[in-house]
């Protein structure tokens, strides 16, 4: 396999976790050309673990979130293909074999998802983003699901999580990258759906499966923050019949899954008030958007788990 591909992975005070991601990462059956270590102000050791294992090592000044960092490092990287891996991430050696492969074998795939498992066998973490525009919004697929023979297939999916994931460059050249407005939390569901936008699709890959530590490196937590950036995603993104759609059932949706269900509709809508002010510029920002799919093509992605998967001749 000749393809080259290099491997971003963002850190920060990840002292106790890198090490591990590392040790799998170096062992791989396809070498990364590039291991690109992006951290945001790390206070630990992350460092000194970043040198023993020989990788490159980006220090930002400030912690920008999660985009930002993992934005560096793609601008950094050179490879064709551009990697993404978080540090509580441990992935199986045939892991970054599996995405590449998929995506020599089908040029008509922009990006692929990996299977990743939550770390001591507690099921499926997510085979692949979805997305239903009926007020869910962004979820992963299968998440807490037990792993078995509903995971065993490629699928086309609505987008990949970026905690293990596998882009083409041109896909970054095409669309952008992932959104710093939103700092953490829904970056890689922005960046998901305007690449359905855009045409492109993302394959689920069984076999590229990674263990993941979820919330080890940035906290188990759905907050303000989350609540903001659905908010923003869809002013942004969605094309106006679907925005009004999933605004309309979003404030019922969100209030009945959430611990403040009692609160309600009215509830939901007081806390998210404080971010109103950036409605404006989401709006704003509905121009930057690249759309050349229509409703009808996009309908069944925003609605469905996945799709089956013809590779193109």
């Amino acid at each position: 396999m000749s393809a080259a591909v290099d491997l971003v992975i963002p850190n920060l005070d990840g002292e106790a976790l890198l090490a591990a991601c590392l040790e799998a990462v170096k062992a791989q059956t396809l070498a990364p050309a590039r291991v690109i270590v992006v951290d945001s102000g790390s206070v630990d050791g992350s460092r000194a673990v970043a040198e023993a294992h020989g990788v490159e090592w980006h220090a930002l000044a400030v912690n920008n979130g999660f985009a930002a960092a993992v934005n560096r490092g793609i601008a950094i990287s050179e490879s064709p293909y551009v990697a993404l891996l978080n540090n509580d991430a441990v992935p199986e050696p045939g892991w970054l074999a599996a995405l590449v492969e998929a995506l020599e074998r089908d040029s008509a795939l922009s990006f692929a998802a990996s299977r990743m498992l939550f770390t001591g066998e507690r099921g499926v973490n997510a085979a692949g983003d979805g997305f239903d525009v009926r007020g869910r919004g962004g979820y992963n697929r299968g998440i807490r699901e037990p792993d078995g023979p509903r995971f065993d297939e490629p699928r086309i999916v609505f987008g990949a999580c970026a905690g293990a994931a596998l882009y083409r460059r041109e896909l970054f050249h095409d669309i952008g990258l992932f959104d710093e407005q939103l700092f953490l939390s829904w970056e890689d569901v922005d960046l998901d759906l305007r690449a359905a936008l855009a045409g492109h699709r993302c394959l689920y890959v069984p076999g590229a499966i990674v263990h993941h530590a979820q919330g080890a490196s940035s906290g188990e937590w759905r907050g303000a923050l989350e609540r903001r950036n659905k908010a923003i995603l869809a002013l942004k993104c969605l094309p106006l019949p679907l925005l009004a759609l999933y605004l309309a059932l979003l404030p019922a949706r969100e209030a009945y899954e959430t611990r403040a269900a009692r609160e309600g509709v009215a509830g939901y809508l007081r806390r998210l008030k404080p971010y109103a002010t950036e409605a404006p510029r989401a709006l704003r920002r509905r121009g930057e958007v690249r759309r050349r799919t229509g409703l009808r093509e996009l309908w069944p992605l925003l609605t469905r788990d996945s799709l089956p998967y013809e590779p193109s001749p």
